[in-house]
């Protein structure tokens, strides 16, 4: 009985052994060209083997696992810098060998607020991040506003607002677009806050201006009045 119980520990360890390098090897294969929600659960699993490898203080396991959780992170947006430091401990080096990586700049949530919508993102908004372009097609004056991160979620659509049509989108991996779209010209103002982006229009006087910040608060703790700000990505009913 001792003898059987004994393959059978031998036998589950090498299949769930196995199972660690197949998850490993189809992140290698496969990342990067997932889409977000296969990507996050390809973290997840990832995930899961690195706390069951810190259990049984299978240092490799750590290593491997904790690689390939600094690359989804840091696609995903996530914070890196714990995985960062384990792997560092790990492999015994400094942590001012190595600074942590910054978090990816991510927007988010979108939300109306009056006459504006204020655009939140995970951290600090830098105006250097921020392109502006303009276009006149036949019927329309287009105001593009590029920035240097990513969309948490699907696009977002708002009609008649501040703009006759505003589109947010995921320009390329590593650029949100967003598209104001108007019968009149008009002057697009986006102004950062903090992690804040307050976004407002006006009849054209001059090109798009960006500039930070939009007025100085009455103290450091204060904010612009807003409406609860949404967790998750998604559009207000136009």
């Amino acid at each position: 009985m001792k003898r059987t119980i004994i393959l059978f520990f031998l036998a589950f360890s090498f299949l769930f052994a196995t199972t660690n390098s197949e998850t490993f090897a189809n992140f290698d294969r496969n990342f990067m060209t997932l889409n977000r929600s296969a990507k996050i659960k390809l973290h997840n699993d990832i995930k899961n083997i690195y706390v069951d490898a810190i259990i049984k203080n299978d240092k490799n396991t750590k290593k491997q696992a904790l690689s390939r959780l600094i690359t989804s992170s840091k696609a995903l947006g996530f914070d890196s810098s714990a995985y960062i430091r384990d792997l560092n401990s790990i492999n015994g080096v400094k942590g001012a060998s190595m600074p942590a990586a910054s978090p990816a700049l991510t927007l988010l949530s979108a939300t109306k607020v009056n006459d504006t919508l204020v655009l939140k993102f995970n951290t600090k908004l830098d105006t250097a991040r921020l392109k502006t372009s303009f276009a006149k097609q036949q019927n329309a004056y287009k105001n593009i506003m590029d920035i240097d991160g990513r969309l948490n979620g699907n696009p977002l659509t708002y009609k008649n607002f501040i703009s006759d049509y505003i589109h947010i989108s995921q320009y390329d991996k590593n650029t949100v677009r967003i598209i104001f779209s108007d019968k009149a010209q008009k002057t697009i103002k986006a102004n950062a806050t903090g992690d804040l982006l307050i976004i407002s229009a006006q009849n054209f006087i001059s090109n798009e201006n960006v500039r930070a910040p939009l007025h100085k608060l009455k103290n450091k703790n204060e904010k612009p009045a807003q409406s609860a700000v949404e967790p998750n990505l998604k559009s207000e009913p136009a």
